[in-house]
């Protein structure tokens, strides 16, 4: 198996903690306006944000094999 380029890795590692900051935002507005708990809302919403991380991490594979083209 192939290791990985080292900027492939600081890209997704870019793009995870902004999906990961933006994320933070969108929970706590969330729970601000449903007042709910953190946890509350984790546990409603966790397949959400699961699925929101993955596809941020898909977007920089995609985007580093267009820019390496």
């Amino acid at each position: 198996m192939k290791k990985p380029d080292k900027v492939l890795v600081q890209r997704v590692g870019l793009y995870l903690t902004i999906a990961i900051a933006g994320l933070a935002l969108l929970l706590g507005a969330y729970c601000l306006i449903a007042q709910r708990s953190v946890l509350a809302a984790i546990q409603n919403l966790w397949i959400a944000l699961v699925f929101a991380l993955i596809a941020s991490a898909a977007a920089a594979v995609r985007d580093h094999r267009a820019d390496a083209e």
